[in-house]
């Protein structure tokens, strides 16, 4: 009977406490399991990390000297933030230029007159020359043109776009831009040293029927292929004196000698020096 009564008491008294020996087993699986998610959220820091020692630039172009070596440790905070490198777009490659209030005032007088669209609608092709060259051989189109004139220099800054195919331009360069305004048209074309001053005006010495001289008063545009481009004042069938014009005055008669005006040969001044 004893041992009935004893072996009662044991069974009731384990089945009295029945997770008594479990519970430090499953403390240690749970210490494990979050020893686990601590280890993967160091992994996945570790591989964060590892991803911001690759950079890639968001825009292509020429990469200039780097300014930190391999192996540094460098900051990407805001505040500290540490410059790697200088990247240049090249191409396409934009050309930042400042026009005076004159030719805004008479672009926009052409767009009024219907006879050319505003460039704020239309990009116009540009022409671009660089230092050192005789001609305008770089093409692009007007891309921007600013709302206000700058009341310091009295100019209005504008953009063209250019191509750049062959990498020649750079940033930082200086060079011209001309804007072409009007579409093609005929022109009389003069060299420079046929066009005398008249106090404020330009004139040309006109050979009348007479063979007698007369100054007379010319408005002048750009230079075309070495040769001055005569908007008005003159007519294509007019002969006008070319050489001399020091020794001129005006009723003196002279016997001119027909010659035909040769277009200047271009001076390399990539040379010069």
């Amino acid at each position: 009977m004893c041992k009935r009564s004893g072996t009662r008491t044991r069974i009731a008294a384990a089945r009295k406490y029945p997770g008594e020996g479990f519970r430090p087993a499953a403390g240690l699986a749970q210490n494990a399991q979050a020893s686990v998610r601590s280890a993967e959220a160091d992994v996945h820091q570790a591989e964060l990390n590892l991803g911001y020692t690759r950079i890639t630039a968001p825009i292509a172009g020429r990469a200039s000297a780097r300014f930190v070596s391999v192996g540094n440790l460098v900051s990407g905070d805001s505040a500290q933030a540490q410059t790697l490198t200088t990247i240049a777009t090249l191409r396409p490659i934009r050309f930042i230029f400042d026009a005076d209030e004159a030719a805004y005032l008479r672009y926009v007088r052409l767009a009024q007159a219907g006879e050319r669209p505003s460039g704020r609608t239309v990009q116009h092709p540009v022409l671009v020359q660089l230092q050192g060259e005789n001609d305008y051989s770089h093409k692009g189109n007007l891309d921007f043109v600013d709302n206000r004139i700058d009341p310091q220099t009295g100019s209005i800054r504008g953009r063209a776009v250019l191509q750049n195919d062959d990498l020649l331009l750079l940033p930082g360069m200086f060079g011209r831009l001309r804007l072409l305004g009007r579409p093609k048209y005929d022109a009389i074309l003069i060299p420079d040293e046929a066009i005398g001053t008249d106090q404020s005006q330009r004139v040309v010495f006109v050979v009348q029927p007479d063979q007698s001289i007369q100054p007379q008063p010319v408005t002048l545009g750009p230079i075309i292929d070495g040769l001055r481009v005569v908007r008005t004042g003159l007519k294509p069938d007019q002969k006008i004196v070319i050489n001399g014009l020091m020794r001129l005055r005006p009723g003196l008669s002279v016997e001119p000698q027909e010659t035909q005006i040769a277009q200047p040969k271009p001076v390399d001044t990539r040379k010069a020096g």
